[in-house]
C-alpha cells in the first residue's frame, strides 16, 4: 500500500510539471487549408496558339498555422511547357496564432496567408476549351475545373481553305519561298493559323526547309498566303507532284508544280530521208536516235518492229548504254521490205524504254517511214484544191472554204453539199446542183460559214460531200478542210473556269506549199494553242496519225521525213501557242484531194490530272503537172516566104492540164495562125502546134515557143523553149547576057523580069495555100474532137 502511494505521488508530480510546462513548448499543426475562390483567363478572347495567363483567387479556411504554395499546374486544352507562376500574400495579424508568427513592435503575431496564384506562360492548343487548375500546398492541393473562353481548331478548320486553282510554283536548282494561299471563309477574324506542306510521297531532290509558317491574323473573307521555304535540285523532274497543305491541322489537296528551264532527256528517232529501200530486197539502214533533251538517257532499249519489213540476220532489239544530251547514236539493221509491198512507204514502229536522269524508267513509242520504190495513180469526179480558213475564229466571225469540182469522163447529177460539224453554220449558199459536168470542165466554189455560241473551243471538221450517178446505185464521194474556233464561254459552260481542265487546240496550221504536190516534200508548221485563260498544260505529248492510203492502197499519203511522227512541249502557259514544225514527204500515188491528219494529244493539266484529246487538219494535195516540147522542125526559110514549122506537146504529168494557149514570140518574122487553144490536155495525152512563120529578113532569126496553162488549183504556169531559124534572101531571076548592039536588035528586058517575078508570087502562093489548107483541116479535126 505504501509503495502504491509512493508511484501515485510521483505520476501526480509530473502532471503538474508537465502542466506547468506546456504554455512554454510550440506543437506545430496544419489544420489550415486552402480554398480556390475565382478563376480567370487573361485574354478575354483565345485563338489556337495563343498564349496567355490564369488568374486563381485562393483563401484559408481555418486558424491553425501559415500555407506555402510549392506548385500550380493546368491540364487540358494547353501547352505548359513555359509554364511559371506568381504568388501575391496577406500578412494577417491574429494574437491567438502560434510561434511561427512574427511579432512587430506592438507584441502582435503576423502570418502570411496566399490569396492570389497567377499561372503565366499557357499556350492555347485549341483542342477543346476544359482545363483544370490546381494548386499543391503544404498542406495538400486543391484544383478545379475551368472553361476557356476561346475558338477550337475544330472550328477554325470549318472557316478556313486553301485556294488551289493554281499550283504552288517553284523552280529547279534553287531555294525559295512558295505561296500557299489559305481563305478566311468565316465570318470572324482569326489568329495564329498554322501553315506546313507535306508531299504525298516521297520525291528525291525536294526538301521543304519550313516546317511550319504561321499567318498572325486572317480577317472574315480575306486571303493570305504563307511561305514555305522549298529546296528543289537541278535534276527534279519538271512536272505536277501530289502534296498536301495542313492548315489548323486540317490537311487539303494541293499541287507542286516544278518548273525547269532544263528539258529533261527525251528521245527522238530519224532515218536517212534519201535512203529507198526495193521490195524484196535485204538493205542496211542506220536508225538514229537523238537526245534532245538537257540530261543525259541510259540504259536504253530499242525495239523495231513492222508488218512490212523484216529485220534480217539479228535480232530486233538493241541496246546502248547511255546517249548524253544533244547527242545521237545509230543503231545498225539489215531490213527487207516485204516483195509484194505497193506502197511508196511503209511504218517500222521503235519502241523506246530508258533511264531519264533521276533514274526514273521512260517509256515512248514513235513511228518512223521507210520510202520504197514501189508506186502507182487516178479517179472520176474530183474535188482537189481545197482551200481551208487559216487563224483562229470567234463566234459570228465569218471564214470562206474555197473548192473546185472536175471530172475527167463526164459526170450527170452532181449534188454538192458543204456542213460542219455542231456549232458550224453557213452563211451562204452551201448546197449546189449540177445536171451536167462536161468532161474536162472545172467548177470553182466558195462558201461562208461562221461558229454559232454552241461551237467549242477547238479544230472543227467541214465537210464537202458529192452525190452523183442516179438516184438506184448513187456514187458519193467527200472531202474535209478544218477550221479553229475559240469560244471560251461555251469552254466555261457549267464549270468554274479557275477548276476547268485546260483544253489544247491546233489554234494554227499552214504547210508551205499552201497544195503540196504528189511525189515532193513539204513542211508543216502545227501551231499549239492552250485555250484556257488561267490554267497551264504539262508534258504535252502529240502524235500525227495519217490514216488515208494512195490509190490502190499503195501506203500512207504522208510519212516524215528524216524524223518521229510525235513533239513534245514541256509546258504550254494559259492562251500560250507553240509552233512545231515537221517536214513530210507526199507519195506520188496520192490522189488530187484533201487528206486528213488526226494529231493525238496527251497531257497533264494543273493538278497532275492526264487530259486525252484529238484534233484533225486537212492538207490538200495535187498531182504533179508537166509539158514537155519534144523536137521543133522548122524548114529551111526565104525571106518572104512561109516557112513550115512544127512543134509535138506531151503531157507527161499525172493529172490533166487546163485551158492551154501556145503561141510564138520572136523578132524578123511574123505568125500566121500563131496562137493555139487547147481547153483540156489529158496526162499521157499529145498535141502537135504548127503554124506557118514567114521571115522578113535573111539571117540566123531566134523566136520562143510560149506555152501558158492552168494547174488543178488554179494557178497559171508557162514554159518556153528556144528554137533557131536559118533565113536566106530570096533568089533573083537571072538575067540575059549582054551582046553587041550594033550586031543584034536590043531586046526588051521587062519582060523576062515580069515572067520571074511572077513565077515566084505563084510559087509562094502555091506554098502558102497548101500549108494553110493542112492547118485548117487540123483545126477543123480539133474542134470536131472537142464537140465529141
Amino acid at each position: 500500500m505504501k509503495n502504491k502511494n509512493r508511484w501515485m505521488g510521483v505520476l501526480l508530480s509530473l502532471v503538474m510539471i508537465l502542466s506547468y510546462l506546456m504554455p512554454l513548448t510550440a506543437i506545430k499543426t496544419y489544420a489550415a487549408e486552402l480554398i480556390i475562390q475565382d478563376i480567370s483567363q487573361g485574354t478575354s478572347y483565345l485563338y489556337p496558339g495563343d498564349t496567355f495567363s490564369i488568374r486563381v483567387k485562393v483563401a484559408r479556411s481555418g486558424d491553425s498555422g501559415p500555407i506555402e504554395i510549392s506548385d500550380a499546374y493546368v491540364n487540358g486544352a494547353v501547352d505548359d511547357s513555359k509554364l511559371s507562376y506568381d504568388i501575391t500574400y496577406w500578412e494577417d495579424t491574429n494574437s491567438n496564432f502560434d510561434d511561427d508568427g512574427e511579432i512587430d513592435e506592438d507584441g502582435k503575431k503576423r502570418i502570411k496567408s496566399p490569396t492570389e496564384v497567377v499561372i503565366k506562360g499557357l499556350k492555347y492548343s485549341g483542342s477543346g476549351r476544359d482545363v483544370s487548375v490546381g494548386i499543391l500546398y503544404s498542406g495538400g492541393s486543391v484544383s478545379e475545373d475551368f472553361t476557356l473562353s476561346a475558338m477550337t481548331l475544330d472550328e477554325t478548320r470549318d472557316m478556313l481553305k486553301v485556294d488551289d486553282s493554281n499550283n504552288i510554283l517553284v523552280k529547279t536548282d534553287a531555294t525559295q519561298n512558295a505561296q500557299v494561299k489559305v481563305i478566311n471563309q468565316g465570318k470572324q477574324t482569326l489568329k495564329n493559323v498554322k501553315v506546313s506542306l507535306e508531299l504525298a510521297e516521297k520525291v528525291e531532290g525536294i526538301k521543304i526547309k519550313t516546317e511550319e509558317a504561321v499567318i498572325s491574323q486572317l480577317q472574315a473573307k480575306e486571303v493570305k498566303s504563307a511561305s514555305i521555304a522549298i529546296e528543289v535540285d537541278s535534276e527534279v523532274k519538271a512536272k505536277v507532284y501530289k502534296a498536301n497543305a495542313i492548315v489548323n491541322g486540317a490537311s487539303f489537296p494541293v499541287n507542286l508544280q516544278v518548273d525547269s528551264h532544263i528539258v529533261p532527256s527525251a528521245l527522238e528517232v530519224s532515218i536517212d530521208e534519201t535512203k529507198v529501200f526495193n521490195p524484196g530486197v535485204t538493205q542496211e539502214a542506220d536508225i538514229t536516235i537523238r537526245n534532245v533533251g538537257e540530261r543525259p538517257a541510259k540504259n536504253i532499249r530499242v525495239e523495231v518492229s513492222s508488218e512490212n519489213v523484216a529485220i534480217v540476220g539479228g535480232s530486233n532489239v538493241k541496246h546502248i548504254d547511255a546517249i548524253n544530251a544533244h547527242a545521237s547514236r545509230d543503231v545498225n539493221m539489215k531490213l527487207r521490205v516485204d516483195g509484194k509491198v505497193t506502197q511508196g512507204a511503209v511504218p517500222l514502229k521503235v519502241d523506246l524504254a530508258y533511264l531519264n536522269s533521276l533514274g526514273e524508267e521512260t517509256k515512248d513509242t514513235q513511228y518512223v517511214y521507210l520510202s520504197t520504190s514501189a508506186s502507182s495513180a487516178s479517179s472520176e469526179v474530183v474535188i482537189d484544191n481545197v482551200v481551208s480558213p487559216l487563224g483562229l475564229y470567234g463566234v459570228d466571225q465569218n471564214f470562206t472554204v474555197k473548192f473546185n469540182v472536175h471530172s475527167k469522163g463526164g459526170a450527170e447529177g452532181l449534188k454538192i453539199s458543204v456542213k460542219g460539224d455542231e456549232g458550224i453554220v453557213p452563211k451562204s449558199q452551201n448546197l449546189f446542183f449540177i445536171s451536167k459536168l462536161k468532161a474536162g470542165e472545172r467548177k470553182q466554189y466558195a462558201v461562208t460559214l461562221a461558229a454559232t455560241r454552241a461551237a467549242v473551243s477547238s479544230t472543227h471538221p467541214i465537210e464537202i460531200a458529192i452525190e452523183y450517178g442516179g438516184s438506184d446505185k448513187p456514187i458519193t464521194l467527200s472531202q474535209f478542210s478544218s477550221v479553229n474556233i475559240s469560244n471560251p464561254e461555251k469552254d466555261d459552260e457549267g464549270t468554274d473556269n479557275k477548276k476547268g481542265a485546260p483544253k489544247v487546240i491546233i489554234g494554227q496550221y499552214k504547210s508551205e506549199p499552201v497544195i503540196v504536190k504528189a511525189g515532193e516534200q513539204f513542211d508543216l508548221e502545227i501551231g499549239f494553242l492552250n485555250a484556257h485563260k488561267t490554267e497551264s498544260v504539262h508534258n504535252l505529248k502529240a502524235s500525227l496519225t495519217i490514216i488515208e492510203e494512195g490509190e490502190k492502197n499503195t501506203g500512207t499519203v504522208f510519212t516524215p521525213v528524216g524524223a518521229s511522227n510525235t513533239f513534245y512541249i514541256a509546258d504550254l502557259l494559259p492562251r500560250q501557242t507553240e509552233v512545231k514544225k515537221i517536214r513530210l514527204y507526199t507519195i506520188p500515188s496520192a490522189s488530187p484531194k484533201t487528206y486528213e491528219i488526226t494529231i493525238e494529244m496527251e497531257y497533264e493539266d494543273g493538278k497532275g490530272n492526264e487530259v486525252k484529246a484529238s484534233e484533225r487538219i486537212g492538207i490538200p494535195v495535187e498531182q504533179v503537172t508537166k509539158v514537155d516540147i519534144g523536137d521543133i522542125q522548122v524548114d529551111y526559110a526565104q525571106v518572104g516566104m512561109p516557112a513550115y514549122f512544127n512543134a509535138t506537146l506531151y503531157n507527161t504529168g499525172k493529172t490533166d492540164i487546163s485551158n492551154m494557149m501556145i503561141h510564138i514570140e520572136g523578132e524578123g518574122f511574123t505568125v500566121q495562125e500563131n496562137k493555139m487553144f487547147i481547153g483540156s490536155f489529158e496526162k499521157g495525152a499529145t498535141e502537135n502546134y504548127a503554124p506557118t512563120i514567114v521571115p522578113n529578113a535573111p539571117g540566123s532569126l531566134t523566136g520562143n515557143i510560149i506555152i501558158d496553162y492552168e494547174e488543178s488549183t488554179g494557178e497559171r504556169k508557162q514554159i518556153t523553149k528556144e528554137f533557131t531559124l536559118e533565113v536566106s534572101e530570096a533568089p533573083m531571076p537571072e538575067e540575059m547576057p549582054m551582046e553587041d548592039p550594033g550586031m543584034m536588035p536590043q531586046p526588051n528586058t521587062k519582060w523576062p523580069l515580069a515572067i520571074g517575078t511572077g513565077l515566084g508570087v505563084m510559087i509562094a502562093g502555091i506554098v502558102t495555100g497548101i500549108v494553110l489548107k493542112k492547118r485548117k483541116a487540123k483545126k477543123e479535126k480539133m474542134m470536131q474532137d472537142e464537140d465529141d
